[in-house]
């Protein structure tokens, strides 16, 4: 395996399971799809909300999820950049070798493989993006 593919097993994963079913599971709650108590608290109060705090909401969700995870590919950096003694834990993917493989190593930042374009998100999620993100980086010019 590459080192691309090796971090994309670990992309996917962080995508498909972390983020889409996050995003998923909160819209559910919003729309109805769940009937347990929390989410018909939270069905309740957004259903008095008018239609421009449904749309900031829904332009929420995502960004709320990318960022927490971007923390936490961040907070598993810098973990992972540090001396092997001095490690509180460690995150490995298991290499087409069998091999165990830190993906820190193979990436500059693994919260740059998360975002941006050709990231993660664009190569892999089914779910929607942060809108908010996307037109300010299109100001940007990036």
């Amino acid at each position: 395996m590459t080192d691309e593919q090796l971090l994309d097993v670990l992309g996917q994963r962080l995508i498909c399971t972390v983020r889409d079913s996050s995003i998923d599971a909160l819209d559910g709650a919003l729309n109805g799809k769940y009937r347990h108590i929390y989410a018909q608290e939270l069905r309740r109060r957004h259903d008095k909300l008018d239609k421009q705090a449904h749309t900031f909401i829904q332009d929420l969700i995502p960004y709320v999820v990318d960022d927490v995870l971007i923390t936490i590919l961040q907070v598993l950096d810098a973990e992972l950049a540090k001396r092997d003694e001095d490690r509180e834990f460690e995150l490995s993917v298991r290499s087409g070798a069998g091999h165990w493989v830190n993906p820190s190593a193979l990436s500059d930042g693994l919260d740059a493989e998360f975002q941006g374009q050709d990231g993660w998100i664009d190569r892999f999620s089914q779910q929607r993006r942060d809108r908010l993100s996307q037109e300010v980086n299109a100001q940007l010019g990036y």
